[in-house]
């Protein structure tokens, strides 16, 4: 995760550096975000804070968002809506945020409502699928297993997880339990 951050320019390439055709040797990790996986209470989250909070310090120009997957989900069919209402016009800012910032943070992925139609698994993979294609990386944080991504998100995101992310496993105890002593 350290070297995340100090290798940020290699994963995020602007419009203006495209234009110039000012890549990175390494041209891999383009786009590449970081997958934090692990049992509750592991320090996901907060870890992918501190992690977007170093790579905002790192340029004035880097915009990060931090948004719960489950918060995504909502803003994006509350643009159903009537668009002239205060919610489809918040839910728009939210929606263009989370494509356009230079660090998405999308937290807790897995803890969202899914039904059989297959909809929010679309919308997570079309999110992810558009940010490694625009060069921007995104971090996930997640209580799924990696092996079980294919049960959960389906085959098609599953396989493109592996070319948008490395994986991160943080272990550990709940550290949340401590609080109650």
């Amino acid at each position: 995760t350290y070297a995340f951050v100090e290798n940020f320019k290699n994963h995020f390439v602007s419009p203006n550096r495209r234009m110039r055709g000012d890549y990175p040797s390494d041209r891999e990790k383009i786009g590449r975000g970081l997958l934090l996986w692990g049992r509750n209470g592991t320090r996901k989250t907060t870890l992918a804070a501190a992690i977007a909070t170093e790579v905002q310090w790192l340029s004035l120009n880097y915009q990060v968002f931090m948004i719960r997957f489950a918060d995504y989900k909502n803003a994006l069919t509350a643009t159903y809506g009537d668009k002239d209402s205060e919610e489809y016009q918040d839910a728009k800012r939210v929606l263009r945020l989370a494509e356009k910032a230079t660090l998405l943070v999308l937290d807790d992925i897995g803890q969202e409502h899914r039904t059989s139609s297959g909809f929010t698994e679309s919308v997570l993979h079309e999110l992810i699928r558009r940010r490694v294609e625009d060069s921007r990386p995104t971090i996930v944080t997640t209580n799924v297993d990696p092996d079980d991504m294919y049960s959960v998100y389906g085959p098609s995101f599953d396989s493109f997880r592996k070319e948008a992310f490395e994986t991160v496993q943080m272990a550990g105890s709940d550290s949340r339990k401590n609080y109650e002593d």
